[in-house]
């Protein structure tokens, strides 16, 4: 565990705290790293899993893993707009990125914009990536956050109820504690 992690939540899940002010629940035997560069907020990875341990052959070397960053946005650009700035990138990012769905929800009282895509790891297993991004307003400035959860695309469908308590537990800076 990190300096962040501070003890143990319901279902397997760890309050996580951030020194910036973010807060979520990430799993609790995954492996932390923080501030791995500016804006590259938290990375959490899922242990290795071999074959035996229920990957597919195909997926053995890829780790389920969440990402939280945090970017400077030019003042006054909505969460929409940003993210379809995102949505236009992302298939020159990512190989073979198929879209699922774009839809808007509310996570901590932030407008958030939920993108369901899959894509192609480096290493050839199918992905499925679903990322919760939001915009905030401080003084003068945006501040654009995204959360993404990447996951083999054949463990999403058991995966989907874990994403989702991560997600609903996301508090930005100023945002309120999680419950």
């Amino acid at each position: 565990m990190t300096a962040g992690a501070v003890g143990p939540a319901a279902n397997g899940l760890t309050p996580y705290v951030h020194a910036g002010g973010l807060e979520l629940l990430v799993p609790g035997r995954w492996e932390i790293s923080e501030d791995v560069r500016p804006g590259l907020l938290l990375v959490a990875v899922e242990p290795e899993r071999s074959v035996r341990m229920g990957a597919s052959a195909s997926d053995a070397g890829f780790r389920a893993n969440l990402v939280v960053t945090c970017e400077e946005l030019p003042a006054g650009l909505e969460v929409a707009a940003w993210q379809e700035a995102t949505g236009q990138m992302l298939p020159s990012a990512l190989d073979h990125y198929t879209p699922v769905s774009v839809d808007e929800r509310d996570i901590g009282g932030h407008v958030t914009v939920h993108r369901v895509a899959q894509h192609r790891s480096k290493a050839g297993t199918n992905v499925t990536m679903e990322q919760w991004a939001a915009v905030v307003a401080v003084a003068d400035q945006a501040l654009g956050w995204s959360l993404t959860a990447s996951v083999a695309t054949r463990d999403h469908p058991r995966r989907v109820g874990l994403l989702n308590a991560v997600a609903d537990s996301w508090r930005l800076p100023g945002a309120g504690a999680i419950d």
